[in-house]
C-alpha cells in the first residue's frame, strides 16, 4: 500500500495534489474530505466514481448543516456584546430588521433553510 502521495490524489509532483490544496486553503475536516473525494473520483478505480462522489456529498452536507446551525444560533441570542443587531438584510434589503452575523433577516434565513429541507 502506497500511502505517501498516491496517484489517485494527484501524486507528489503535482502542485494541485489534494492534500496540498486542502492545507493551502485551510479547509478543515469536512471541506477537506469533500475536496479529497472529488479529486479522486474515478481515479482509484472506475467502480469507485459514484461511491467517491457520494462520500464528497456526505461531507459537504455535514459542513452545510454545521454552517446553518451556527447561523441559526445567531438568532437564538448569540450576539455581539449581547445586543440585538438591527440593519438591512443583505438578501431582501428589508431595513431596520434583526439580522444575523451573515447579514440575513429571519425571513430570508428561514426561507433558505426551508428550500434545503433542513430545520432552522
Amino acid at each position: 500500500m502506497k500511502a505517501d502521495h498516491p496517484n489517485h490524489y494527484g501524486g507528489k509532483d503535482d502542485p494541485y495534489e489534494a492534500i496540498k490544496v486542502i492545507e493551502a486553503w485551510q479547509l478543515g475536516f469536512c471541506l477537506g474530505n469533500t475536496v479529497k473525494y472529488i479529486c479522486r473520483a474515478g481515479k482509484k478505480s472506475r467502480e469507485s466514481i459514484l461511491d467517491d462522489l457520494q462520500k464528497a456529498r456526505w461531507y459537504l452536507d455535514r459542513e452545510i448543516s454545521r454552517y446553518l446551525t451556527r447561523r441559526a444560533e445567531d438568532f437564538a441570542g448569540i450576539r455581539e456584546g449581547g445586543q440585538i443587531i438591527l440593519g438591512a438584510c443583505d438578501s431582501c434589503t428589508a431595513k431596520n430588521v434583526e439580522i444575523n452575523s451573515e447579514g440575513w433577516c429571519r425571513k430570508c434565513f428561514a426561507g433558505f433553510v426551508n428550500e434545503r429541507g433542513d430545520k432552522a
